[in-house]
């Protein structure tokens, strides 16, 4: 999925937890993937995701939300 949509070279790419349904070896190769291709792709992301060390590894910016607020 996230190939095809690199294809079309999106303005914005938003992941919704890309990596939750992944076993832990997969998990690291797809983020370190996401990681290569976002910056070579310079398309800005949004990344949604409950799982504090992905976000930790792939993003540069983080907005924490809780109960519908900005933290």
């Amino acid at each position: 999925g996230i190939a095809q949509a690199l294809v079309h070279r999106p303005k914005l790419l938003l992941l919704d937890e890309p990596l939750s349904a992944l076993d832990a070896a997969l998990r690291q190769n797809v983020a370190l993937f996401l990681q290569r291709m976002i910056g070579e792709y310079a398309i800005p992301t949004i990344l949604v995701s409950h799982d504090a060390a992905a976000v930790e590894q792939l993003a540069d910016r983080v907005v924490q939300i809780e109960a519908g607020k900005v933290m």
